[in-house]
């Protein structure tokens, strides 16, 4: 799972800005056992993509079988323990 964070620094004195990028990456199963609805969320999330946002995002080509594994862990968060 990766997460950008953009954050633009102005210097007005100066006419110019500092645009910084973190990266941030973690695997997967880590993000979503975080805590309950974040496999339905990120779900969520991807079915509202255009395709164009997909494919930028890269998760076009894998996209019925990632959407199929975060279903697949949403409902056994959803099962009574």
């Amino acid at each position: 799972f990766r997460v950008e964070r953009q954050t633009t620094l102005p210097f007005p004195d100066a006419r110019v800005a500092l645009f910084l990028i973190r990266v941030l990456v973690a695997p997967l199963r880590e993000v979503l056992a975080q805590g309950p609805g974040r496999a339905a969320r990120l779900a969520a999330s991807i079915r509202s993509m255009s395709p164009e946002v997909a494919a930028y995002k890269g998760v076009a080509d894998g996209g019925p079988a990632l959407l199929e594994a975060l279903d697949a862990w949403t409902r056994r968060e959803d099962r009574p323990t």
